[in-house]
């Protein structure tokens, strides 16, 4: 599968991904989207709004690149880096957890109550990654080429293919999250 099909298969994955949330967890109240299993775990609405916020932090990255006004720096010109560092946070930040990693501070969703309304903010937000992912597919631009900064550091570095990769894996991973806090047994009761 060419870089653009898969693009484009992620696209469609997202569409319906975000589909599913809004069914999924949409009717639930303010209260069930914040009741969290215990002090140390996340609660529905902080799995949607890490999502957002560590997503965002790639846009105007995204924007640049697409504008055609993106500049690698020197450190993202070294050949082979890039691929070798894309690949293996690929591989970490699967679709399905196979352990937890800690996110990084900046990254971290608010520890205060989030509203209903994360949901439809969760909806626009996915519209908008998956129209760049999109632009992306249907261009000439050469996402395998193209060498950005992880937004965890700016020493970090991927081809702009991986990126996206790691963006949809991630969001699903977050969403399977969110899926086992309602499922759990005690969900909602405090």
């Amino acid at each position: 599968m060419t870089t653009s099909e898969q693009l484009h298969s992620f696209a469609a994955e997202l569409d319906e991904l975000t589909q599913y949330v809004q069914t999924t967890f949409g009717a639930l109240s303010e209260q069930h989207l914040n009741w969290k299993p215990d002090a140390d775990r996340w609660s529905i609405a902080q799995c949607f709004h890490h999502i957002i916020t560590s997503n965002t932090t790639y846009f105007g990255t995204f924007e640049s690149v697409k504008s055609g006004s993106y500049s690698p720096t020197l450190w993202q010109r070294v050949p082979f880096v890039p691929t070798i560092i894309g690949r293996e946070m690929v591989k970490a930040i699967g679709r399905v957890p196979n352990q937890a990693i800690k996110t990084s501070t900046i990254f971290e969703p608010s520890k205060s109550t989030i509203a209903r309304e994360i949901i439809g903010g969760f909806a626009l937000h996915q519209k908008r990654v998956a129209e760049y992912v999109r632009f992306f597919a249907g261009s000439d631009i050469a996402t395998e080429s193209i060498i950005i900064p992880l937004s965890v550091s700016p020493i970090l570095i991927a081809p702009l293919s991986d990126v996206l990769t790691m963006t949809v894996n991630h969001t699903f991973r977050h969403v399977l999250q969110a899926e086992k806090v309602m499922n759990m047994v005690n969900f909602g009761i405090s």
